[in-house]
C-alpha cells in the first residue's frame, strides 16, 4: 500500500470515528454545559454585574502629539466572568475545529477524479467543500 492510500484510509477511519463517536459525545458535553450553573441564562445578572465592574476604572490614553491619525485609546479591566467561561469552552471549540478539518479532508478525498462525461460526483463534492470552507474560516 502506498503512502497516498495509507493516508486516505487513515482519514477515512478518523472521519468514521468522528461521526459515530466524537460528535455525539461533544453534543452531549455541550448540552451538559448548558445545564451547569455557570452557563445558565439565570446568570445574566452575574454577567451584567461583572461587566459593570470591568467598566469602573476606564482609562483614556491620549496619543502623543507628534502622531497623526492616532485615536484615543480606552482601557478597562477585563470581564473576569466572561474570561472564565471562554477559557473553559475554548479548548472544546479548538478540538471541534480540528475535527471539522478532518471531515473536510475526508470530503475532499471522496471527490472522484475528473473524467470526460458525467462529473456529477465531482460537482457535488466540490460544492460541499466550497460551502464547508465558507462556514468554517478560522484565522
Amino acid at each position: 500500500m502506498d503512502q497516498h492510500e495509507e493516508f486516505k484510509s487513515r482519514i477515512f477511519g478518523n472521519a468514521e470515528t468522528l461521526v459515530k463517536e466524537f460528535f455525539p459525545q461533544k453534543i452531549a458535553q455541550f448540552d451538559a454545559f448548558l445545564h451547569e450553573e455557570e452557563f445558565s441564562l439565570g446568570n445574566i445578572a452575574k454577567v451584567k454585574k461583572s461587566t459593570q465592574e470591568s467598566f469602573k476604572n476606564v482609562h483614556m490614553v491620549k496619543p502623543e502629539s507628534g502622531e497623526r491619525g492616532e485615536k484615543k485609546q480606552i482601557t478597562f479591566k477585563s470581564n473576569e466572568y466572561i474570561i472564565s467561561l471562554v477559557e473553559r469552552i475554548k479548548p472544546e471549540i479548538v478540538s471541534l475545529l480540528e475535527a471539522v478539518n478532518t471531515l473536510r479532508m475526508w470530503v475532499v478525498l471522496l471527490i472522484p477524479k475528473i473524467e470526460d462525461g458525467n462529473n456529477f460526483g465531482v460537482e457535488v463534492g466540490s460544492s460541499v467543500t466550497e460551502k464547508n470552507g465558507e462556514n468554517f474560516v478560522v484565522s
